[in-house]
């Protein structure tokens, strides 16, 4: 016996389509039902659902599949004991591990620079975004915490301006005194370029200071900033910045030893 449903649907222009479901006792139809339309207005936006099916337009051909999809689980692979192989081996969760924390220690040192585009300007000449170039520079500076290992090694800025090659400091407490000698007057060296200092703890690998504001500049020969602990040893990167913070240099990086 041939069993016909029929279904009446209305299209979007009132015209009546027919959805014709096929014999439920035909050949290879136990699971997929074949359907046929007459006569549908539907346009290729529209859906529709019949029998737990649903039909829709694609390149305008009318197409069909199952309401609700099963979901796939992912099959685990397994050695040749049986024992389940984990997606990641130590090393790669360990590396994972670090990468989140260096993407928010890399948040952190950003914001201290806050309107201060050495990175962005960097970046654009590199064809790269300034998050993922400080993540390229530093990265291997970084312990598994996402904390500063390599203090000296840390690059804090990059850029085409020139640094006075005796370029020094000095600490007496939380006082540090950097000099340097530098008459030049060029594109690269003018003498109103302002010194900016980027400052590490060894104490607390987990922060960065950027003095912004020292009042320095390249003709003065002479900067002094105040540490905001006088315990611990502290490494400086002492760089320069355009007047109109255009363009800066590289910075050097100056290890100074606790005092007392």
């Amino acid at each position: 016996m041939k069993l016909n449903a029929y279904f009446y649907l209305r299209g979007e222009l009132g015209e009546t389509k027919r959805i014709v479901k096929g014999s439920r006792d035909s050949p290879g139809n136990t699971k997929n039902t074949i359907m046929q339309v007459e006569g549908t207005s539907l346009t290729p936006k529209k859906r529709f659902r019949v029998g737990g099916i649903t039909y829709y337009y694609r390149l305008g051909k009318l197409q069909a599949c199952p309401s609700k999809r099963s979901t796939l689980k992912k099959k685990k692979k397994k050695d040749e004991n049986g024992n389940i192989i984990p997606d990641r081996t130590p090393k790669q969760r360990k590396n994972n591990i670090k990468f989140t924390f260096a993407r928010y220690m890399f948040a952190f040192i950003r914001e201290r620079f806050g309107d201060l585009p050495v990175w962005k300007i960097a970046a654009a000449q590199r064809g790269m975004t300034d998050d993922n170039l400080i993540h390229a520079t530093n990265y291997k500076y970084l312990d598994e915490k996402g904390e500063i290992l390599d203090m000296e090694g840390f690059q804090v800025s990059l850029g085409s301006l020139a640094l006075p090659l005796n370029l020094r400091a000095t600490r007496i407490g939380t006082l540090v005194t950097i000099t340097w000698d530098d008459s030049r007057d060029a594109p690269s060296a003018a003498p109103t370029d302002r010194m900016m200092v980027g400052i590490f703890y060894a104490d607390y690998r987990d922060t960065f200071t950027l003095e912004k504001e020292t009042g320095a500049t390249r003709r003065d020969g002479k900067c002094e900033i105040t540490l905001r602990d006088d315990d611990g040893e502290v490494c400086i990167h002492p760089f320069f910045a355009r007047a109109d913070n255009t363009a800066f240099s590289e910075d050097k990086a100056i290890t100074l030893p606790d005092t007392e």
